[in-house]
């Protein structure tokens, strides 16, 4: 795996692995940090689910589907889930995400990656639940992934399969973070 030191206009420094490759992102300037050194035992055990990720990836068949219809899609499942939870959403967005697959907003706003064109159906309601039950709790915490293993018991490995999706869609968009397609 390869390592990269790369500096920005930020604040604080930060691990990237989302392309399969180690990048440390520190703030301009600054040539080294002890986040490098202290987290090797957690970067080593990434290294590897990263490389096995990756390994994966290249047997995996991608769905294709239109941007509309995902929007569809994902309206209609997390009107389903409102309804079930009682949850409020303010609003649910489909945009361009460089490093995950959705978020939640305090606002109660879901913003979906346009990277959900590629993953099958199961996979696709995962997400699409995940990002939905951060209305009940916001960070992934115990309770919460006590929530997802309610309606997903193999919840952790769903994650692992997203990540040799993630890098199966990186590398068929060669590192391009935007899908043009309607």
């Amino acid at each position: 795996m390869i390592t990269k030191v790369e500096n920005r206009d930020i604040k604080y420094p930060r691990i990237e692995l989302r392309t399969g490759k180690l990048h440390f992102i520190l703030p301009m300037n600054m040539k080294h940090h002890s986040i490098m050194n202290k987290y090797s035992d957690w970067i080593s055990v990434k290294q590897d689910e990263i490389s096995k990720a990756l390994l994966f990836s290249n047997d995996l068949k991608l769905c294709s589907r239109k941007l509309d219809e995902v929007r569809s899609l994902i309206t209609e499942i997390v009107d389903n889930y409102s309804k079930e939870y009682g949850l409020l959403v303010n609003r649910i967005v489909l945009r361009d995400l460089t490093s995950k697959w959705g978020s939640c907003s305090a606002h109660g706003n879901l913003t979906f990656n346009k990277f959900l064109i590629y993953l099958p159906e199961h996979h696709f309601h995962y997400v699409v639940y995940h990002e939905t039950m951060h209305l009940i709790e916001r960070k992934h915490t115990q309770k919460y992934w006590s929530i997802i293993s309610e309606k997903y018991p193999r919840y952790k490995e769903i994650e692992r399969e997203l990540l040799s999706y993630w890098f199966a869609i990186y590398n068929k968009n060669k590192g391009v973070h935007y899908v043009t397609e309607r």
